[in-house]
This record gives C-alpha cells, sequence and structure tokens, in this order.
C-alpha cells in the first residue's frame, strides 16, 4: 500500500548541482525546454530556463549568464527571438547567445550570425550542442578577457 505521505517525483531533470557554465535555454515549448536541460545538466551545464522573452530579460539581471540558447519564433510573435538578441547585444557585458529554429531554413539563420555568436538548426544533437556551447565559449575567451561574448 502506498504511504501517503511520499514525496511527488521530482519534474524536470535531477542532476547533482554542477560548476560549469551556466546556460540559460529561451524556448516558448515547455517540451524543449526540458529536453535541452536533460541534455545540458548530463553534460555538466547548470540550466536556468525562460518561457519567452520578458522572462530572459528578467533572468539576465543575474550576471552569471554565460549563454544564452534562443529560439528564434518565440510564441505567436515570428520576430521574438531576434528582437530580443537585438536587446541583449545592447547590455553591457552580454553572454554568448546562440540563435536556435527549427521552423527557418539554414539561410535565414546564417542571416541571424549577424547577431547571434551562432545558430542551430532543430533538431540537433548533444554532440552539435556542446560543440557549439563550447566553440562559443571558446571564441570569447580568446577575444577578450571578460568571460561574455
Amino acid at each position: 500500500m502506498p504511504n501517503s505521505f511520499d514525496p511527488a517525483p521530482p519534474k524536470g531533470p535531477v542532476f547533482p548541482r554542477r560548476a560549469g557554465p551556466l546556460v540559460l535555454i529561451v524556448d516558448d515549448q515547455p517540451d524543449v525546454r526540458l529536453a535541452l536541460a536533460y541534455m545540458l545538466e548530463a553534460l555538466e551545464f547548470r540550466v536556468s530556463e525562460a518561457g519567452d522573452a520578458a522572462g530572459a530579460l528578467a533572468k539576465l539581471d543575474d550576471p552569471r549568464v554565460d549563454v544564452m540558447l534562443i529560439d528564434l519564433h518565440l510564441g505567436a510573435d515570428a520576430e521574438d527571438g531576434v528582437a530580443l538578441i537585438r536587446q541583449v547585444r545592447e547590455r553591457s557585458n552580454p553572454p554568448c547567445m546562440i540563435a536556435m529554429s527549427g521552423v527557418y531554413p539554414q539561410d535565414v539563420l546564417d542571416h541571424v550570425l549577424e547577431i547571434a555568436d551562432a545558430a542551430l538548426s532543430k533538431p540537433f544533437s548533444k554532440d552539435e550542442l556542446l560543440q557549439t556551447i563550447k566553440q562559443v565559449l571558446e571564441r570569447a575567451r580568446t577575444v577578450s578577457t571578460r568571460r561574455t561574448c
């Protein structure tokens, strides 16, 4: 007979606390955020999540965000992800930003590289994600003594 005092199973990934770079996932689809969080935490990154541009901007008040994974098509506004990248880029010491999309073709993603540090086309593998994050962080280290892009 089940004990009524058993705690509910945890929601989301459950991995030991990590000390790696902090990645902010910005995507309006909760299942995508969850899948990315699982992948990133398994790769020993720390993870934060936002479902829209406003939530992402609020979380950027935490100066520890190292990388943002930003879906270009947030909700009903097809330009919301691009607008978010532009807003973040105007801040002092912005984090590295990786645009991602399952809607736009690669040529559109290539154009986004004018404002983002990298772009990924969904679906992408855990290896592609890891390689891209490592590349933008390494590029940021070699370009500047700051930890941000």
